[in-house]
């Protein structure tokens, strides 16, 4: 790996290395002092980005110093990294790439690891440490796959969350979905909360039998009162708890979806236990304020431009993620829609198509731009002849004869993080913005509120 440069893109599967050792030596080797901040580790299939920057939210504003470790990233690589101050500065992160790259090189030679570390070790090594140096009071951070196995399982986390279990990546977590919900039930710690929010009861069951063998402070989020809430303003649902422990007015969610309630359940449940750790008072206002403002990219995400169509943007990347999509559409955006489609050669395009072809007046399937990992041109063929779509040879081209379609749909971009990344940014450039109205302040560090 270049220690002066920083890929655009994450492991292929071919680099991943399943294994704790290799971040547990850059830790040792860069002096990263994790038992000095709070650590709360999010992980599960879908769900884990949304429930991380709500619980990053809420933390920030109760005063809490919160470092937030996201991804994947959509256009650069600094964004998987929030630190008290925002987004980490590129040239920060470089700096720290660097040192890193360099410390795994050295370990390699020395004998104290048996490989240099991937892309994604080096990354989280380089949030620890950034958010040691910002000298934060807690770190939440998502888990990249699975649990047990991942970079960020190198912290003892204070609290644990599992939001989601679904089939995905299934050539390192297993292929019954059993075996991948104890893979990311691996996050767990005996004698800590572990907050579940996985919706099928069979492995809820499992899981909850496996945290009473390990002496955890288990929690059901499903029980939550809040998700059985049902009212809506536009997509966004709205929240609200009852408990007079860490109570929180009715507010419409930031992000959009009926899915984000069990996410704003989870990281109001982790904000609470975190807040009360650290001796400070509940605020229901701020809580409601910070809620109504998180706002992430790309999560079905409207941008819009005087005299251009709509476009929507969702990086639904599994079957489980698209169905949490095809679930908004057909509440609050029935469409027809113009959709963009691509995914990586490893997804379940078939039942992903399946779900999004009702809501698509026309379905053009497209690469996706990573070209080691995005399905190949005779799979978008058999695609296209499948489900009696076009295809066409780059995203772009096919999204410039959309937008100048003045009497088109709008348009729909699905599939995968790293297609929506790139169009966004192209979007972005040719004058679109987000659609805040209504929502507040973007993104991951909301104004502090008075209690």
């Amino acid at each position: 790996m270049n220690p002066d440069r920083i890929p655009s893109t994450c492991d292929s599967p071919e680099d991943i290395l399943p294994g704790l050792e290799r971040i547990r030596y850059l830790v040792r080797a860069w002096s990263i002092p994790l038992a000095n901040f709070r650590t709360v580790l999010v992980a599960g299939t879908n769900g884990k980005g949304s429930t991380a920057a709500m619980l990053a939210a809420l933390l920030r504003v109760h005063g809490l110093r919160t470092g937030l470790y996201l991804s994947p990233h959509l256009t650069a690589p600094n964004e998987r990294i929030q630190t008290p101050e925002g987004t980490i500065p590129e040239d920060t992160l470089a700096s720290l790439w660097s040192r890193a790259v360099k410390l795994g090189k050295r370990g390699v030679r020395e004998g104290l690891i048996a490989q240099e570390p991937t892309y994604f070790e080096v990354m989280t090594a380089c949030a620890l440490k950034a958010f040691s140096n910002q000298a934060v009071d807690v770190a939440v951070l998502e888990v990249g796959m699975g649990g047990r196995w991942d970079a960020t399982n190198v912290v003892e986390p204070d609290v644990s969350i599992l939001t989601s279990v679904g089939r995905d990546h299934q050539q390192f977590l297993g292929r019954r979905i059993q075996a991948i919900a104890l893979e990311k039930f691996g996050i767990a710690r005996p004698g800590r909360p572990f907050l579940c929010g996985v919706g099928q009861g069979y492995l809820r069951t499992l899981l909850r039998r496996r945290a009473a063998e390990q002496n955890l402070h288990w929690v059901d989020l499903t029980r939550h009162p809040a998700v059985q809430s049902s009212r809506h303003d536009h997509g966004r649902y709205v929240f609200e708890c009852r408990d007079p422990a860490h109570p929180v007015p009715p507010v419409p969610l930031g992000l959009p979806g009926r899915h984000q309630r069990i996410n704003a359940v989870a990281a109001e449940t982790a904000a609470a236990l975190i807040v009360k750790s650290a001796g400070l008072d509940w605020s229901p206002k701020a809580v409601a304020d910070a809620l109504a403002s998180v706002h992430l990219p790309g999560r079905l995400e409207r941008l819009v431009r005087s005299g251009g169509p709509d476009v929507l943007l969702d990086g639904a990347h599994n079957r489980q993620a698209a169905g949490a999509l095809v679930s908004y559409l057909g509440e609050h955006a029935p469409g027809p829609w113009t959709v963009l489609f691509g995914c990586l050669k490893d997804k379940p395009w078939r039942s992903m198509l399946r779900l999004i072809r009702p809501f698509a007046r026309r379905l053009i399937l497209v690469p996706v731009p990573y070209p080691e990992r995005t399905w190949t041109p005779g799979t978008i063929t058999r695609a296209s002849r499948m489900f009696q779509t076009a295809k066409a040879p780059d995203w772009r081209s096919a999204l410039e004869s959309r937008l100048e379609d003045r009497a088109g749909t709008g348009i729909l971009v699905t599939g995968s993080f790293y297609l929506v990344g790139a169009v966004r940014a192209y979007l972005i450039s040719q004058g679109y913005g987000p659609d805040t109205a209504g929502r507040g302040d973007i993104a991951f560090s909301p104004r502090r509120a008075n209690n």
